[in-house]
C-alpha cells in the first residue's frame, strides 16, 4: 500500500497532530543516509604496527603509514584507512598483532583488524561499548581497559566507580575475560602500564590528595591475582590523579597532579620501583613545571610531553635521581601520543600533524621532515557552492576550498589566509550565480573586527574584493545581493554587495535587549529576513526597501517560546526548532514547526512536532538545513555546539534526517524522521552539494569533517505517532500512526502486547478495524481493550515495513474513563445507576475488574472508580 495516498480518513487527523513524543527512528545499514567520508582533524594518536609501518589517527579516521623512508612517513598509494566512531585519544597495539585498539573520545574502545597478506590493510571496526574508558593497553588480541566514572557533583558525597576489564578479541567479537577491582571503592584507575606479567594500574582516591599504584599478575588473564600496592599523596587540600604512566625496565614512571599555580596545573613525577611486585617502592619526585600529557620510552630514556611547553627527555637509569636531558620547546603541538624508535620519534602532534623528530641528540631534537597534516585541521564552519566546499580552518585562521568529487591529491583547490580571529563565513551569489562571494567576519580582533568580501568564483584563486571595517558581527546571513549583519550592539544592518569592491551600508536598525538574546538569523532574496530570539519569539523582517526595513510580524505561538535555529526552503516553508520553558535553563517542551511564510506579515503554522503533537518530542537543534537530493527533499537537524557542550538532551552530537514528502496530505510540510546518525563533535549547518546527493558537517579540530551521503532509499519513519487515548466503555476510539518511506510500498501491522491484531470481533464485545492500516479503530470499546488487569494497561504498537526494514512506532495505551459507564461524556449519578442495573442483570460490561467473573468485587471496584471520577 502507498500510505501517503490515504486521504479522507487521515486529513483531519494529520493536521490535528495531537500525538505524543516518539523515539529516534533509524534506518538499517543498507538503506538510509551514511557517513561516506571523513576529512581532516588533528592528529591525536599514533602506534607502531611493525618495523616498517605506523598507524595514526586524525579526526575520526585511522590510517596506516609506510616507513619505507623512516624519516618521512607517507600514505600508501591506495590509502589504508578506516573510519572511527569518534575521535581517537590513544592507539594501543602489540607489534605484528592482527588487532589494534583505539580509545575513543566518547569513552568507548574500538578494535581494528590489521591484515598483513596479501596487502597490508586495516578495517572491520568492532566497538567495545565501555562508555567511560580512560586508558587501554593491548596484549596481542587482548586488551586491558581502565574504566572509571567519577561524579563530583555532590561535594559531600562524591562517587567513583572503576574497574580494569580484560577483553579477548580473537574471535573478532569482544569476550570479557576478567575484571579487576581497585583496593577500595573510593579509588579509581587512571592509567595502565605493564612490567613482565604484572599489569599496573595508577589510581587516585575520589576527591582526595591520595594516589597510588596497584599490580595484578596476569599470567592467567582469566584469573588475575593482586600482587602489591603503594600509596602516595600530594599536599593536603589538593585533589589529585595520575596524569600519565609508563614502564621503563622494572620501574613505573608516574606523573600526577600536584598543585595549581598561577592559573595552571603543575604536575610532578616519580619512579616506582616494582622489581619486587609485592613491595612497590616510591622514589624521590621531580617537579615537571607544567601539565603532563603523555609518556613513552626507549631504553632508559623517558619522553614526556608538557602542555603548552614541549616534549622533554629524562634519564631513568637511576630511578632515585631522575635526570633531565633536554627538550623540544614549542607550544604549538599538543602531543597526544609518542612512538620512540632508535634515533627517531613519531609524535601525534595535534594541530601540528604527525611529526617525525630526530632524537639522536636528545638535548636538541629537530624535525626530520615536514609533518603530515591532514586538512582541514580545525574546521569550525563549512559551507558549499556547487562542488566547492568552503571551510573555515580556525586552528590556522585559514579559509580552505576543496572539491571532494576529485581525486584525493587534487581535492584541495586553495588555501587563503584570513584576518585574525575569523569566526564566520557565509556565501553569496551575484549575477545569477556567475560570481560567488565568501563573506568572512572576525570577532574580538584586537586590531578591530571586520567583514572581508572574498571572490571565490575561481576556487583555485580566491581574491579579496573589499573589507568592511569596524563591525562587531554576532549573526550574519547573505542572500540575493544583500549582506545582513546583526551586531553585538544589537544593530541590524543591511549591506548591498552588487559591487563587491565597494559594499554599501544601506541601513542600520537598532534592536533592544542583549545581543545574546538573539540566537539565529536567515534571509531569502532581497526582500525578507528573520531573527530568532530567546525571549521575543521569531521576528519576520521586511527588507524590500533596504533603507527602511521593518519588523513585519512576530511569531510567538506559546508562552516561553525560544527559537534555537531555523532554515528557509526554496518554496514558501520555513522550519523552526524552538524550545518552550519559563527560562532558557528550563525546557518543558520542544517544537519543530513548519511555517508558511509566503506572506511574512502573516506567517501561519502548517505543522508541528511537540511533546503532544506530530512525531512527538524532537529535542533541540542548534542548526537546521534544507537538502534537495535527486531522490527527495529532506530537513537536516544538527545537535551540538562547537565548544563540545551538548544540548541534545543526552542524545550526543548527531544529525537527524527528516523526509519532506510531497502529496495532498503533506505537501512537504510534514517532516518524517527517518534516520539519526551519530556525529561526535559535529555541529553547525550542513553544507549541501550542488545536487544534494551529499552534505558535510563540521566536527572541529577533534573530528574534522563528516561527509554524509543523502539516502536513495530508507525505512519508514512516522510523521504521526500514536497518542494514548481515553475512550469510554461502549464508545469508539482510534490510534493513528502515519509513516512514509522509500520504497513507498509500506505494509503496516498493529500489535497488542506483542501479538498481531486482526480485524473483526474481539470476543468480548468490541470490534477492531484497520489492523493493517494507519488508523486502528475500536468500536463498542470494552475494558478488556484497555486493561490486562485493573492496574495494568495493554500496550499497542504499529510496525511499518518496506524493503529497507521495519520501524516500530512508539508504544501507547488506552486509559478508559471507567466512571463514565454509560459513555455520555460525563461521570455522574446516572452512570452509577446504569452500572447497578447492568450488574443486577449480569451483563458482561459489569465485569468491571476484568477477572472473568461478575461478583461483589466488581461492584466495589466500580464504586471506587466512580468516587475518583475521570
Amino acid at each position: 500500500m502507498r500510505v501517503l495516498s490515504h486521504c479522507a480518513t487521515l486529513l483531519g487527523l494529520v493536521f490535528a497532530s495531537v500525538l505524543v513524543a516518539g523515539g529516534e527512528q533509524k534506518a538499517i545499514a543498507q538503506c538510509g543516509p551514511s557517513i561516506s567520508g571523513h576529512f581532516g582533524g588533528e592528529v591525536s594518536a599514533v602506534a607502531q604496527v611493525n618495523a616498517t609501518n605506523l598507524i595514526s589517527a586524525h579526526g575520526t579516521e585511522a590510517e596506516i603509514y609506510t616507513l619505507l623512508n623512516p624519516s618521512a612517513p607517507a600514505s600508501y598509494t591506495t590509502r589504508r584507512k578506516v573510519a572511527l566512531d569518534a575521535p581517537a585519544l590513544k592507539i594501543s597495539m602489540t607489534q605484528g598483532s592482527p588487532r589494534a585498539f583505539v580509545l575513543l573520545a566518547n569513552g568507548d574502545v574500538q578494535m581494528l583488524t590489521v591484515s598483513y597478506s596479501p596487502l597490508l590493510s586495516i578495517g572491520f571496526p568492532v566497538t567495545i561499548p565501555t562508555n567511560h574508558a580512560v586508558d587501554i593497553l593491548a596484549d596481542g588480541q587482548k586488551v586491558y581497559v581502565a574504566y572509571m566514572y567519577e561524579d563530583l557533583s555532590d561535594y559531600q558525597d562524591p562517587y567513583i566507580s572503576s574497574r580494569i576489564y580484560c577483553y579477548d578479541l580473537t574471535s573478532g567479537s569482544p569476550v570479557l575475560v576478567s575484571s579487576m577491582a581497585p583496593l577500595t571503592t573510593n579509588y579509581g584507575f587512571d592509567r595502565l602500564a605493564r612490567v613482565g606479567n604484572v599489569l599496573w594500574g595508577g589510581f587516585h582516591e575520589v576527591q582526595s590528595s591520595i594516589f597510588g599504584v596497584t599490580g595484578f599478575d596476569i599470567t592467567n588473564p582469566a584469573s588475575p591475582v593482586r600482587m602489591g600496592s603503594a600509596l602516595n599523596n600530594v599536599p593536603l587540600g589538593m585533589d589529585t590523579y595520575v596524569t600519565a604512566m609508563t614502564a621503563v625496565g622494572t620501574n613505573l614512571l608516574v606523573s600526577y597532579r600536584h598543585n595549581y599555580v598561577g592559573g595552571n596545573y603543575n604536575d610532578w613525577m616519580s619512579a616506582v620501583t616494582v622489581a619486587a611486585p609485592g613491595s612497590p617502592a616510591w622514589q624521590p619526585a621531580v617537579n615537571l613545571n607544567g601539565e603532563a600529557g603523555t609518556m613513552s620510552s626507549i631504553g632508559s630514556q623517558l619522553r614526556i610531553s608538557i602542555k603548552n611547553s614541549g616534549i622533554g627527555t629524562w634519564q631513568t637509569s637511576n630511578p632515585a635521581a631522575l635526570a633531565w636531558q633536554g627538550a623540544y620547546f614549542d607550544s604549538f603541538p599538543e602531543i597526544g601520543q609518542i612512538v620512540c624508535v632508535s634515533g627517531t620519534d613519531y609524535w601525534a602532534g595535534g594541530r601540528a600533524g604527525l611529526m617525525t623528530v630526530n632524537e639522536t641528540n636528545v638535548a636538541s631534537p629537530t624535525l626530520r621532515s615536514t609533518p603530515l597534516s591532514p586538512l582541514p585541521i580545525g574546521p569550525s564552519v563549512v559551507r558549499q557552492k556547487g562542488n566547492t566546499t568552503v571551510v573555515l580552518d580556525e586552528t590556522l585562521n585559514t579559509m580552505r576550498l576543496f572539491d571532494y568529487t576529485l581525486a584525493e591529491a587534487s581535492q584541495l583547490r586553495s588555501s587563503f589566509f584570513l584576518p585574525l580571529y575569523s569566526e564566520m563565513i557565509e556565501l553569496g551569489e551575484l549575477n545569477g550565480g556567475a560570481i560567488t562571494l565568501a563573506c568572512v567576519a572576525s570577532r574580538y580582533n584586537p586590531s578591530g573586527d571586520t567583514i572581508t568580501i572574498i571572490d571565490i568564483t575561481n576556487p583555485a584563486a580566491p581574491v579579496t574584493r573589499s573589507t568592511i571595517p569596524a563591525v562587531n558581527t554576532y549573526l550574519m546571513s547573505v542572500s540575493g545581493s544583500r549582506l545582513y549583519v546583526f551586531t553585538e550592539e544589537r544593530d541590524f544592518r543591511i549591506y548591498e554587495l552588487a559591487s563587491p569592491t565597494n559594499p554599501q551600508l544601506r541601513s542600520t536598525t537598532h534592536f533592544g535587549g542583549n545581543y545574546y538574546d538573539y540566537t539565529c538569523m536567515t534571509s531569502w532574496s532581497n526582500n525578507s529576513a528573520a531573527l530568532g530570539t530567546t525571549p521575543f519569539g521569531l521576528w519576520m523582517i521586511n527588507t524590500t526597501n533596504a533603507t527602511a526595513p521593518f519588523v513585519s510580524a512576530i511569531w510567538n505561538p506559546v508562552s516561553g517560546y525560544r527559537v534555537n535555529s531555523m532554515v528557509k526552503g526554496p518554496g514558501n516553508f520555513m522550519w523552526v526548532s524552538a524550545s518552550v520553558g519559563a527560562t532558557p535553563y528550563i525546557t518543558t517542551d520542544t517544537r519543530l514547526e513548519t511555517l508558511n511564510v509566503s506572506n511574512i506579515a502573516n506567517p501561519t503554522q502548517r505543522f508541528v512536532h511537540s511533546a503532544s503533537a506530530g512525531a512527538g518530542w524532537q529535542g533541540e537543534f542548534t542548526a537546521l538545513s534544507f537538502v534537495q537530493s535527486p531522490v527527495a527533499k529532506f530537513l537536516v537537524g544538527t545537535r551540538g555546539l562547537y565548544d563540545g557542550y551538548d544540548i541534545g538532551e543526552g542524545m550526543g552530537n548527531s544529525v537527524r534526517m527528516y523526509e519532506l514528502p510531497p502529496g495532498f496530505l503533506t505537501g512537504e510540510a510534514v517532516p518524517f524522521p527517518i534516520a539519526t546518525l551519530s556525529t561526535p563533535e559535529g555541529f553547525g549547518n550542513a553544507a549541501v552539494s550542488g545536487d544534494g546527493s551529499r552534505f558535510i558537517i563540521a566536527g572541529g579540530e577533534r573530528a574534522g569533517l563528516y561527509q554524509i551521503a543523502s539516502p536513495t532509499q530508507w525505512a519508514p519513519g512516522f510523521g504521526l505517532q500514536p497518542l494514548p487515548i481515553r475512550p469510554c466503555i461502549n464508545g469508539s476510539a482510534s490510534l493513528v500512526a502515519f509513516p512514509s518511506g522509500n520504497p513507498n510500498t509500506i505494509t503496516m501491522q498493529w500489535y497488542r502486547d506483542g501479538v498481531p491484531l486482526n480485524n473483526g470481533p474481539t470476543g468480548w464485545g468490541s470490534t477492531i478495524s484497520g489492523a493493517t492500516e494507519p488508523v486502528l479503530t475500536f468500536t463498542t470499546v470494552r475494558p478488556q481493550d484497555a486493561n490486562i488487569s485493573l492496574y495494568q494497561h495493554h500496550s499497542y504498537v504499529c510496525i511499518a515495513t518496506n524493503s529497507c526494514g521495519s520501524t516500530p512506532s512508539i508504544y501507547t495505551y488506552m486509559d478508559i474513563c471507567a466512571a463514565d459507564f454509560n459513555c455520555d461524556g460525563v461521570a455522574d449519578f446516572f452512570d452509577y445507576l446504569d452500572f447497578v442495573n447492568a450488574f443486577a442483570a449480569g451483563e458482561s460490561n459489569s465485569d468491571f475488574n476484568v477477572d472473568g467473573a461478575i461478583d461483589f468485587f466488581d461492584y466495589l471496584d466500580y464504586v471506587q472508580a466512580f468516587s475518583s471520577g475521570c
